[in-house]
C-alpha cells in the first residue's frame, strides 16, 4: 500500500520534518486587517510574520479553512496519481470546520479518483480523522501515523492505531495575554472567557495553562506571571517524562522565533531530561492559525500518556 499523511497547517512540526517524512499540507488561509497570508509551514514566512507583528492585539485576524472543493481537487491532482490511500488529520472539528470540508471532499474523492488514476483498475481510499486536539497536539499525532505508514501497516490497522492513540495525546498552550485571547474568541462568537476575567486576568497579571484534548480546549491552571506559566508548564512535561511516555516524542512549538524558548529556565531543563531519557524533542515555530488565535509569544507543548499529566501538579 502506497499511503500518504496529511495535515492541516495548523499541525506544529517543522516544515524540513514534514519533507523529509513525506507529510502533505493542507494550506491554511490568514487574514489580517484584510491582508492576506498563506500558512504552508515555511519557515522563512513564519519568521517574517512575526518580526512585523502582525497578530498585535490591534489588528484584526482570522483563519480561513478550505472549503471541501479545494480540498477535493488538492487530492485527486496531487496525491491520487501516486498514491494508494490518504490519511487526512485535522485540527479539533470544535475549533474549525476543516474536519466537516475534509470529510465532504472525501466522499467526491471517492467518487472521481479513477479518472486520476494512471491504471483505472487500481484503488484509492482515503480517511479523514478529527485529531480533536491543536497545535503541538496535531504534530505529536502526525509523528505516531507517519511512523505507522512507514512501518507498513494495513489501512485498518492505521485507523485503529491513529484512533487509539489520539486519546493518549494532552496538549498544553500558555497565552501571555489572557485580553488578547479573548478578543480573538470574541471575533469567532465564542463566549468561554468572560470580560471580567480577560480584564481582571491581565490587571492581575494572570497566565492560564490551556488544555486541548478530546475536542476541548479548558484552562488547567491560572498562575501569575507569563513566565512562572510557561516554566510550570514545562515542569508538567518534565514529570510526565519522568513517569513514562506512550511515545517517546514530545513536540514543542513557540508562536515566535525558535531561539525564544532558550529564555525560559524551564526549557532547558526539559532538553537535558528529554536527552537523559532518550526522548525525541521537536521543536518549531508556531503556525500562523495558532499564533493569531492565542497570540505571540504562545507556547505550546505535546505528550502522551494514559492519564492527564497536569493532574499530578494542580
Amino acid at each position: 500500500m502506497s499511503a500518504v499523511l496529511v495535515v492541516d497547517a495548523g499541525c506544529d512540526l517543522p516544515k524540513s520534518y514534514l519533507d523529509k517524512n513525506n507529510i502533505e499540507i493542507l494550506p491554511i488561509t490568514i487574514l489580517i486587517d484584510g491582508k492576506e497570508f498563506v500558512d504552508n509551514k515555511d519557515p522563512e514566512v513564519l519568521r517574517d510574520f512575526f518580526s512585523q507583528k502582525l497578530t498585535a492585539n490591534d489588528r484584526k485576524g482570522y483563519s480561513v479553512a478550505w472549503e471541501s472543493d479545494e480540498m477535493s481537487q488538492f487530492v485527486l491532482e496531487k496525491l491520487v496519481p501516486g498514491h494508494d490511500f490518504a490519511l487526512v488529520e485535522t485540527v479539533a472539528q470544535s475549533r474549525s470546520p476543516l474536519f466537516s470540508n475534509a470529510r465532504d471532499a472525501s466522499f467526491k474523492v471517492l467518487g472521481e479518483y479513477k479518472k486520476y488514476k494512471a491504471n483505472p483498475n487500481t484503488t484509492f481510499g482515503m480517511r479523514v480523522i478529527n485529531t480533536g486536539t491543536v497545535f503541538a497536539g496535531q504534530g505529536l499525532l502526525a509523528v505516531k501515523s507517519s511512523e505507522l505508514i512507514q512501518d507498513g501497516v494495513t489501512k485498518s490497522e492505521l485507523r485503529k492505531s491513529v484512533e487509539k492513540f489520539k486519546d493518549t495525546v494532552y496538549a498544553y498552550a500558555v497565552p501571555p495575554d489572557v485580553a488578547y485571547l479573548r478578543s480573538r474568541i470574541k471575533q469567532r462568537g465564542d463566549k468561554s472567557i468572560s470580560w471580567a476575567a480577560a480584564t481582571f486576568g491581565k490587571a492581575l497579571e494572570i497566565t492560564p495553562i490551556l488544555c486541548a484534548k478530546d475536542d476541548d480546549t479548558f484552562p488547567v491552571a491560572k498562575v501569575r506571571g507569563h513566565t512562572k506559566a510557561i516554566n510550570l508548564m514545562f515542569s508538567v512535561a518534565c514529570k510526565q517524562i519522568e513517569k513514562g511516555l506512550s511515545h517517546n516524542t514530545v513536540v514543542l512549538s513557540i508562536a515566535d522565533d525558535v531561539e525564544k524558548l532558550n529564555e525560559f529556565e524551564g526549557f532547558a531543563s526539559l532538553q537535558a531530561l528529554c536527552e537523559e531519557k532518550s526522548v525525541e524533542l521537536i521543536t518549531c515555530m508556531m503556525g500562523l492559525t495558532g499564533a493569531v488565535n492565542l497570540g505571540p509569544g504562545t507556547i505550546s507543548i505535546a505528550v502522551s500518556c494514559d492519564t492527564p499529566p497536569h493532574e499530578a501538579i494542580f
